[in-house]
């Protein structure tokens, strides 16, 4: 409060990007967050919508590597001595980086593809192995449901 008009003046601010000021909804001073200032706690709601990641058309996601397969000594080595010998005899151009990158990047996925394979499955789906007990289950809730009504 202004101490001669004794009018209310919001003297703290809420930062936010220009683009999320529509999401501001409420913004309110607390009065009983003193602390010897003139300053006030500001409490700020906000609608907040999180676009989900875009998946871009046409690529598609690079499958995940078996790495545990790499604790295997004879696997680990097999996987190091086919990498070493395809980088040896693979020429990399100094002029273009991001297609030397680009290029060796594929080099290594493929290499460790074909040495480790892609992971497998971690969760078994659960009705493969209790399918006839479900099926008895359903079966016998079918049939008391139809006595009952």
């Amino acid at each position: 409060m202004h101490p001669h008009s004794k009018h209310w003046h919001l003297i703290d601010y809420v930062i936010v990007r220009k683009r999320d000021r529509q999401d501001v909804r409420v913004t309110k001073a607390m009065c009983s967050a003193e602390c010897w200032t003139d300053h006030r706690l500001i409490v700020c709601k906000l609608k907040i919508c999180v676009q989900p990641k875009r998946c871009l058309q046409g690529m598609k996601t690079p499958r995940r590597l078996n790495t545990w397969k790499l604790k295997v000594p004879n696997i680990k080595q097999s996987f190091v001595d086919t990498l070493e010998s395809h980088l040896e005899s693979t020429m990399m151009n100094d002029h273009d980086v991001e297609a030397a990158w680009e290029k060796l990047c594929e080099m290594v996925y493929a290499i460790a593809m074909d040495s480790l394979g892609p992971t497998a499955r971690k969760h078994k789906d659960w009705l493969d192995e209790n399918c006839t007990e479900i099926q008895q289950l359903l079966v016998e809730k079918g049939r008391v449901y139809r006595e009952h009504h």
